[in-house]
């Protein structure tokens, strides 16, 4: 097998920018070297970005362009994306633990995941794996079964891929559309009008290549770390007198933001994603 090139999407990563870079990663062990040829390594691009959604009306989707036709040259097989799997959700809805986690960062994808179970009468993770098996077969299949495909990766949690394929159909066979409800219909086309960063850049890369799916990557499996230990963190990074002074001492952030919001303003992204990647 050759190569598979993968583009992960992560945020805020401007943290390393300017400062000293870490040390180089050791290489593979030469045992594990050995099992794997070069040829058939993945190659993961990492793409650090904003949320996109902090610009407002300065968010302008054209800035994106010159981005997008570099990351299209790419040409990844898999998009990763910073967001809660299908699987983990499901597994986070059986316990109370993890409720305010789902509260945070998945109530859309948990109320819409909800109502497609019951259109379809099946668990979460039955959808999921349907879902899963059709987006990796035959083109034609998908086609034919695309409407059907979005309520199963709705009611598998996978809203973005679930817009995805939605995008995916005409104008007019969205209106007309009898398998997926009028209101997850409304759910779809609101996610597709976001700003946020997994549709403006992941959706739309996604499109240009004809991918299939988003591959969602997240994890907050650690319910009482982010429940209880966090906000005193945050509070204690607050009051820290010596955070506090490195923070008044750098202009990293402000700079950082100030070149995202002349970036859009100008209409060219790419002086932002090459800062900030850098």
């Amino acid at each position: 097998q050759s190569m598979m090139p993968i583009l992960l999407m992560i945020v805020a990563v401007s943290v390393l920018h300017g400062q000293d870079r870490p040390a180089v990663v050791e290489p593979v062990p030469g045992t594990l070297r050995k099992l794997v040829r070069s040829g058939e390594r993945t190659q993961v691009f990492v793409l650090g970005t904003a949320h996109l959604n902090t610009l407002g009306d300065r968010f302008n989707p054209g800035a994106l362009d010159g981005l997008i036709a570099i990351l299209e040259k790419y040409r990844p097989q898999a998009i990763g994306v910073e967001s809660l799997s299908g699987p983990q959700i499901a597994a986070f809805t059986q316990d109370d633990a993890f409720a305010p986690a789902l509260k945070e960062f998945a109530k859309v994808k948990v109320e819409a995941g909800a109502k497609a179970q019951q259109v379809l009468d099946q668990t979460a993770l039955r959808s999921y794996r349907n879902a899963i098996a059709l987006t990796g077969g035959p083109q034609k299949d998908i086609e034919k079964n695309r409407s059907r495909l979005v309520l199963e990766l709705l009611a598998g949690y996978e809203l973005d891929s679930a817009a995805l394929q939605w995008s995916y159909l005409t104008a007019q066979e969205r209106d007309e559309d009898a398998v997926v409800p009028r209101d997850l219909r409304g759910v779809l086309d609101q996610r597709l009008q976001s700003r946020n960063e997994i549709v403006t850049i992941g959706i739309r890369l996604a499109r240009a290549l004809t991918l299939q799916r988003l591959v969602s990557i997240d994890d907050h499996q650690a319910a009482d770390a982010e429940t209880k230990l966090l906000p005193r963190l945050f509070e204690a990074f607050k009051t820290n007198p010596v955070l506090s002074t490195a923070m008044k001492s750098t202009t990293l952030y402000a700079d950082s933001s100030k070149l995202l919001r002349e970036s859009f303003e100008k209409g060219d992204a790419l002086p932002y994603y090459r800062d900030v990647n850098s």
